[in-house]
């Protein structure tokens, strides 16, 4: 039998050495000026004293790169230095988290050596570098501390009206655009996010690059990008550390944007982000966006939801070129006592902000107001065409739903556009309608017709458009309309020449018709001509002039033929109730 004799035949366990991996975790762990953003992927920064300054990856594989040197050479390698990265940052989520300042702060300014906070009061107080805030970022530019008082409280200096910055706005807005761009500029560089995208719109030589190389200088980190590629794979990463993104022009019209990625983009909604050869990353984008347009640029969501991210700035003057000085940008930004002024100007707009929000609706200058509506008209048909018709609700008149959508697809049709499909037609209209008060919903507004002798019960809806003719059963029109106004009568007229017109081309009304001959003579109509497979009226305010033209076939052959319109007695306080046609000649006599 053997005995184990003590230290004979045995070997004390030798203690394993913790990976490499877990030992850097618990380095950055240690470090008192490392926290960690919100992700599913956290993204890490690193307070440099002034504010807390995102990591770029190469950064950070430098630094676990140099820890393998120093304490496991053996495995020295990029791949082994992204493993410790990305598993001391899988370990620090949720556990090293920025500071979030308390809900009382004001809206802050980062600076290069201090923080402004503008108060709701208006006032502005001046805080040395500290970590609490949050800061993530901070603009190029210096905090005048001769302008502290010792309680705080910052003087802001004015703009003086003669600098060249002070005199290029005025040269370039209105005042009271002025305010107004100022507010939209400071936006940019306020902690808080209004979720704003700003459209700055102008034919040419109308000072908007200039004025966005000035705010640009103010940024911290400046990208450019292309809208176009808002969904590719890996565009996005370069945006990850911006405060500023810049768009030089709109896209084509023929391709409009990813509404959604953008939305989310400006939002500051969490994200995904594809990078090359790494994992994708969930952030939060903090940048702001400024996009340039020489034209409009081309959407199709017209929800409140996407119009609410937009803030567009009209630039309408153009500067002679007597009055433009070359380098105006640089000159600016090369002298501290323009750009103090430029400072100023961006905290009279965070004062705003901060007192009153960003502008919106009756705040906002009617020149961009107006714009707005010239962009939204240029992307939506449907608000075109409510625009062109005059269209009015009345008491006891209501119209075939299906003829109103066929009434604007006409219209859009003729006029070289491309009609939506119903439901986003109606969709649209409600949204356009919604803020006059009428809702196309609302059951005091919508209603099934009786059924006709075949069952149908066409969907009605109580709004009067001209050209479209009303609803009564049993016949598309109503004889208790209201006087002429002088546009009816106008367009009566009109309808008139124009079934003239139509005689005329087409020779004797019982001879053959050529079908590419009568539609060649009618598309060219002035208008409220409307055409289909079967039949042309001439229709005005809801009346059928007195002479129906209708085209039938006969033995493949088009004939047009004469079909007088019977009289109708009905009770005007009930477009429902059963008419009865009343004691009329068989035949009536065609308008002259």
């Amino acid at each position: 039998m053997a005995f184990n004799l003590p230290g004979v035949g045995t070997e004390e366990p030798k203690k394993k050495k913790s990976s490499i991996e877990l030992y850097y975790a618990k380095k950055l762990t240690k470090d008192a000026d490392l926290a960690v953003g919100k992700g599913e992927v956290p993204e890490l920064f690193r307070w440099n004293g002034v504010y807390w300054e995102a990591q770029r990856d190469v950064a950070l594989e430098q630094d676990a790169l140099n820890v393998l040197e120093r304490e496991n050479p053996e495995h020295f390698s990029r791949r082994t230095a992204r493993s410790m990265v990305d598993t001391a940052l899988t370990r620090l989520s949720g556990t090293k988290l920025l500071p979030v300042p308390p809900e009382s702060t004001g809206v802050l300014l980062p600076m290069q050596n201090g923080v402004l906070e503008v108060l709701p009061t208006g006032v502005v107080r001046a805080h040395k570098p500290t970590r609490e805030l949050g800061a993530t970022h901070a603009v190029r530019a210096t905090i005048d501390w001769n302008h502290v008082a010792e309680d705080g409280t910052y003087t802001v200096p004015s703009l003086g009206p003669s600098s060249m910055f002070g005199t290029f706005l005025d040269s370039i807005q209105s005042r009271e655009m002025q305010d107004y761009l100022g507010a939209c500029c400071a936006s940019t560089i306020s902690s808080t996010n209004y979720q704003k995208c700003q459209w700055w719109q102008g034919s040419g030589s109308n000072g908007k690059s200039v004025l966005l190389s000035v705010i640009a200088a103010i940024h911290a980190n400046v990208v450019a990008f292309d809208l176009g590629k808002l969904d590719g794979d890996f565009n996005a990463e370069p945006l990850i550390p911006a405060t500023l993104v810049t768009v030089a022009e709109a896209p084509s019209r023929r391709k409009p944007i990813s509404e959604g990625v953008f939305k989310a983009y400006v939002s500051g909604d969490l994200v995904s982000v594809n990078r090359k050869n790494k994992v994708p990353l969930t952030v939060a984008l903090r940048a702001r966006w400024i996009l340039l347009m020489n034209d409009t640029i081309g959407f199709t969501d017209m929800s409140y939801g996407f119009a609410r991210r937009i803030a567009n700035v009209p630039f309408n003057r153009t500067i002679a070129p007597k009055d433009r000085i070359a380098d105006l940008d640089k000159k600016i930004i090369d002298s501290p006592e323009e750009m103090a002024g430029v400072v100023a100007w961006l905290i009279k707009g965070l004062v705003h902000l901060s007192q009153h929000g960003f502008p919106e609706d009756n705040r906002v200058p009617l020149e961009a107001r107006q714009h707005a509506m010239t962009i939204r008209r240029s992307n939506d048909n449907t608000l075109d065409w409510f625009e062109f018709v005059n269209f009015r609700q009345e008491p006891n008149v209501w119209t075939d739903k299906q003829a109103l959508y066929t009434a604007y697809k006409d219209y859009t049709l003729a006029n070289g556009g491309k009609a939506l499909g119903a439901p986003e037609f109606w969709k649209r209209a409600r949204t356009y309608l919604l803020p006059m008060g009428v809702d196309i919903d609302s059951p005091n507004n919508t209603r099934r017709a009786p059924a006709d002798k075949l069952g149908n019960r066409p969907r009605l809806m109580r709004l009067r458009i001209d050209g479209v003719m009303p609803f009564c059963r049993g016949r598309d029109g109503m004889d208790d309309l209201p006087p002429q106004t002088a546009k009816q009568a106008a367009l009566e007229a009109c309808i008139n020449d124009s079934v003239k017109a139509v005689r005329a081309a087409l020779g004797t009304p019982d001879g053959p018709i050529k079908a590419e001959v009568l539609t060649a003579v009618v598309k060219d109509l002035p208008l409220a001509v409307g055409l289909d497979e079967v039949r042309i009226e001439a229709v005005i305010g809801g009346v059928i002039d007195q002479l129906r033209l209708q085209v039938e076939v006969i033995d493949g052959v088009a004939m047009l033929v004469q079909k007088p319109l019977p009289a109708v007695a009905m009770n005007p306080d009930d477009a429902f109730e059963a008419f009865t046609p009343a004691n009329v000649p068989d035949t009536a006599t065609p308008a002259a």
